[in-house]
């Protein structure tokens, strides 16, 4: 069922929840100004509009769609690095790999 519409930065972004017996799952799908329909590659669960709106802000920056860099769906801290232009390779570690 949709649960929450909302316009940002000229994407329509539509967000869907999925309730099942024990557990829900929230989608998030998005039309783009050239009129294609992406599905955010973000966790099901909680709820991650700013991860949203950080994956189209990294668009309107570079003119792509970030994807999924590991085995996971994006993370906060995946976006953050891809937008400071970090590789694929260095998004999926953690701070504490550096040092």
């Amino acid at each position: 069922m949709i649960e929450e519409e909302y316009d940002y930065r000229d994407h329509h972004v539509v967000v869907e929840i999925e309730l099942m017996e024990d557990n829900q799952k929230i989608w998030y799908f998005v039309t783009c100004p050239d009129g294609e329909e992406r599905t955010v590659d973000v966790s099901p669960y909680g709820n991650q509009n700013e991860l949203v709106k950080k994956w189209i802000e990294i668009f309107m920056k570079f003119g792509e769609y970030p994807e999924r860099v590991g085995v996971g769906p994006l993370t906060m801290h995946d976006l953050c690095l891809i937008e400071m232009g970090y590789d694929a390779e260095a998004a999926q570690k953690s701070p504490r790999d550096f040092k």
